[in-house]
């Protein structure tokens, strides 16, 4: 998301940098101005997944003095990064963009500060907004992700996709819950020899996964939207996750979802009506709401209906207005 708003403000004729907070590469090990070298040819080819606006400036960002006063706005985007830009001392008009409870990063209480900073805060989903609220009296801005609904779309009837087919996004993070994944796969396997199961990645190819499944690494989202057309069932397994957008983009694309009961979700799945949820952690669960898709035709398409009209209100044209209309409350940014 914070690729697509960044390519957006620049299509509207904003300047934007990208900066990489690069100091932590290889510390202890390295003279610093090595490391300086390794952060700055990093931040010249970083996303190698996602093709970024050619006048978007990318800088690696070691300490303060590589931020330069000449910004209007400043936009952190994760716990560590809002420590830093509340530290720095100069004109911008200050945000934190807040897209998860990141107690993978650090402990809760540092997460908690961090949402006491004098930052303006934007969170994109509505139970974040409510931990921020609770910890700081402050209503922060909702503005939900969004997806290309020119890209995300039903191309292939659901009748017509593999009849035993299912796909899901493999990450190594825990809290994607991918281990849990496997397991729903290697049971569902028994029961289905003609099983076809696709997986997303943005590593290698695991071991656990190998010669169960057709696996693409670092694909494009017209690819992804493409596989998503293929398949009946996509499965979500997070234990948490700010949003989750696989699950959403699935579901614009047609696909039955069956995913687990974390916050994120809860942003656009309800249970029964346009997905089938799951506890958290409960792969016999999630095999078993596979089956019934799998088993209960009228289900599957009720649920891949309903499932097209929510993901309708989830536009990344509205999301994109909405950030940069609420960056524009600072009088800073074009609109035009």
């Amino acid at each position: 998301m914070v690729f697509q708003y960044a390519d957006y403000l620049a299509i509207k004729g904003n300047v934007v940098t990208i900066y990489y907070m690069t100091d932590r590469f290889l510390k202890g090990r390295l003279p610093d101005a090595v490391r300086k070298r390794i952060g700055h040819i990093y931040s010249r080819h970083c996303p190698d997944w996602y093709e970024l606006n050619k006048n978007i400036i990318r800088k690696a960002a070691f300490d303060k003095s590589d931020i330069k006063d000449h910004h209007d706005v400043i936009i952190a985007t994760a716990v560590m990064t809002a420590v830093f830009v509340n530290s720095l001392l100069c004109h911008a008009v200050k945000y934190y963009f807040i897209q998860g409870f990141e107690t993978f990063y650090t402990n809760e209480e540092e997460v908690f500060q961090s949402y006491r900073l004098q930052l303006r805060k934007i969170v994109i989903s509505k139970w974040l907004k409510e931990i921020v609220h609770s910890q700081t009296g402050e209503i922060p801005v909702y503005i939900p992700n969004g997806i290309d609904l020119s890209v995300f779309k039903p191309t292939v009837p659901i009748e017509q996709r593999e009849k035993h087919s299912l796909a899901f996004h493999y990450r190594n993070a825990v809290l994607k819950g991918c281990e849990y994944a496997v397991k729903t796969i290697d049971y569902l396997r028994d029961k289905y020899p003609d099983l076809e199961v696709y997986v997303i990645g943005n590593v290698d190819c695991p071991e656990s996964l190998k010669g169960k499944c057709r696996y693409y690494k670092n694909i494009t989202e017209k690819e992804v939207a493409d596989i998503n057309n293929r398949i009946r069932v996509f499965m979500s397994t997070s234990i948490e996750e700010g949003f989750g957008l696989p699950g959403l983009e699935a579901m614009a694309c047609g696909c039955a979802l069956v995913t687990t009961d974390y916050a994120g979700a809860r942003e656009y799945a309800i249970n029964e009506h346009n997905a089938l949820i799951s506890p958290v952690r409960d792969y016999m669960k999630m095999a078993e709401n596979v089956i019934r898709l799998f088993e209960e035709e009228m289900l599957l398409y009720s649920i891949s209906y309903e499932a097209v009209q929510s993901a309708k209100r989830f536009s990344l044209s509205n999301s994109r207005e909405d950030f940069m209309k609420e960056l524009c409350c600072s009088n800073c940014i074009h609109l035009n």
